[in-house]
């Protein structure tokens, strides 16, 4: 059926795509789990049409010296602790707030962006800078 939507699994950083395929690609809270973050985002580039769109949510610390405390006593305590008392899992939920603190964000992801070939790109906080998205355009 012509339009349909179907997913499948692949490895981001080898798209099983032909060049310039679609007019959008999307990535939400899964970007700072690439291994090789570059690769990811130049087959991200590859596999969009010219004119194209990248859009890109992710998790950060946020940049406020009021907010960051509470927000590392969250992450870094109460998270894991609910892991634990809910999933049984307090490791899982201890790399969670540890990658989100290793990951690049701001003007440090932008800057990655444009030197793997991306255009127009913008940043927008939200949730005091928690979450963010990148949008981004293939010229």
């Amino acid at each position: 059926m012509p339009g349909a939507v179907s997913f499948q699994l692949a490895d981001a950083e080898h798209l099983p795509f032909p060049d310039a395929t679609f007019d959008t690609v999307t990535c939400a809270f899964g970007i700072r789990n690439f291994v090789h973050l570059e690769q990811g985002l130049r087959e991200m580039l590859r596999v969009l049409k010219p004119g194209g769109r990248l859009l890109l949510l992710e998790m950060a610390t946020p940049d406020s010296p009021l907010v960051r405390p509470l927000y590392h006593l969250y992450a870094r305590r109460i998270i894991p602790l609910l892991g634990h008392l809910l999933a049984g899992n307090r490791q899982a939920y201890t790399y969670l707030p540890a990658s989100i603190e290793r990951f690049p964000k701001g003007s440090a992801l932008t800057a990655i962006l444009q030197r793997c070939g991306f255009d127009h790109i913008t940043h927008h906080k939200y949730t005091f800078g928690v979450c963010r998205r990148y949008m981004a355009v293939k010229q």
